[in-house]
């Protein structure tokens, strides 16, 4: 991307492209609950930044036995809630209602 800040877009097309390994990151939600601080904007810091979002939060989560249940539960609903297309974007949405207040 073109952007001076790219991770956003570059991790949502990610996500889309492989919805089972990289989460959608945005700045309103993911990067105000994971990351206080302020962004580098070097496409190295945020690449790093894209990883340590994936290695300590992500990851680990979907590894617990009670979100994984929680979460096959949810979309199996089905219809209802189409947006929560893997895993990955299941806990992206739960991480968007948490940081809302939806939670």
């Amino acid at each position: 991307m073109a952007s001076s800040f790219s991770l956003v877009a570059n991790s949502k097309v990610l996500a889309h492209a492989l919805p089972n390994l990289v989460a959608p990151v945005d700045r309103e939600y993911t990067i105000k609950f994971l990351h206080k601080r302020s962004v580098s904007t070097s496409l190295d810091g945020e690449w790093l930044l894209l990883r340590n979002f994936h290695s300590h939060f992500f990851y680990p989560i979907l590894l617990e036995p009670k979100f994984h249940e929680a979460a096959v539960g949810w979309k199996s609903l089905g219809a209802p809630h189409p947006w929560d297309t893997s895993m990955l974007k299941t806990l992206d949405n739960v991480l968007i209602g948490h940081v809302r207040g939806d939670a």
